[in-house]
């Protein structure tokens, strides 16, 4: 079977992106690109090889946590900084990482350890 070329293109102004794929080509506007999207993370995130391979997370010299959903989370330091790296990685997203100082992870911890969960709606 031969391949067709993907192509897309944003047309800004008009709030449309357009995508085609060899000579077929349709518009979409903001909610339905938003659903693509969320349609192909689910759909990448059950191909090989996964957007979060372990040898993708640069600095694996701190804990690292998986999650049996494919999600993993790593922590590292840069070396002469204090900030610490929280890594996220998503099988269908790859890695997302941010820096966080002293406050930033005191309350991250603080509001972590201390968050419950909304009780639930009971059905009437």
């Amino acid at each position: 079977m031969k391949r067709k070329g993907l192509t897309i293109k944003s047309r800004v102004d008009e709030g449309i992106v357009s995508v085609s794929i060899g000579r077929e080509q349709t518009d979409l506007t903001a909610s339905e690109v938003t659903t693509a999207i969320m349609t192909l993370i689910s759909i990448r995130s059950t191909m090989e090889p996964s957007l979060a391979k372990e040898d993708d997370a640069v600095g694996q010299e701190g804990p690292n946590l998986t999650h049996q959903s494919g999600l993993q989370w790593r922590f590292a330091r840069q070396k002469g900084l204090d900030d610490l790296i929280l890594k996220l990685g998503h099988p269908g997203l790859g890695w997302l990482a941010c820096t966080l100082n002293e406050s930033q992870r005191r309350h991250f911890l603080e509001t972590y350890l201390t968050y419950e969960s909304p009780p639930e709606n009971p059905k009437n």
